[in-house]
């Protein structure tokens, strides 16, 4: 993990469509944008991440996941709002490398810390 800490993307967390398997949307070596829902316990706990909440319209992040990362900052600071959360980092979007794939949910890095 050179210069970035861990997170991890739940299949859950992708998208309010379903998806099969993390595969069919995420490779390892991808560079995605996703919301810090939060932080494990410690120095060095990892991040939960999730790429649903920045979906404008359902299932958007599967069809057109370009435009979900062009609106992300803005469709972070509405989940924000909505959770009445504005502690750094929780709320920030920040770059991801996916460094792993699973069914259950991808693993990734994250390169930018707020």
């Amino acid at each position: 993990l050179e210069g970035g800490f861990r997170g991890h993307i739940r299949v859950d967390h992708v998208s309010t469509t379903r998806i099969d398997h993390m595969s069919h949307v995420f490779q390892a070596g991808d560079q995605i944008q996703a919301l810090v829902i939060s932080k494990g316990p410690g120095k060095n706990g990892a991040f939960s991440l999730a790429t649903k909440p920045l979906e404008a319209k359902p299932g958007d992040m599967l069809a057109n996941p370009a435009a979900v990362y062009e609106r992300a900052t803005d469709m972070a600071a509405r989940w924000v709002y909505r959770e009445a959360k504005n502690r750094a980092p929780v709320g920030s979007v920040v770059w991801v490398t996916v460094s792993g794939v699973q069914p259950f949910g991808v693993f990734g890095v994250l390169s930018t810390f707020p």
